[in-house]
């Protein structure tokens, strides 16, 4: 996958979780810099599984 490493935060006693990304090989980019929270607290977003697109060959969703 994408995520190499997640762990918790904690400042000013709110919580966060800190993603690390992986990086390609040989490269010091990520192989995805842009992320979107979609679902959040008052607004759930549900989906069928079929209609999630796979990217990259398969690796991430």
């Amino acid at each position: 996958g994408f995520i190499e490493n997640v762990r918790k935060h904690r400042e000013n006693n709110k919580d966060f979780l800190v993603l690390t990304l992986r990086h390609r090989r040989n490269r010091k980019r990520a192989h995805r810099n842009i992320l979107k929270r979609i679902s959040r607290p008052g607004l759930r977003i549900y989906s069928n599984s079929q209609r999630i697109p796979r990217i990259s060959g398969g690796i991430g969703v």
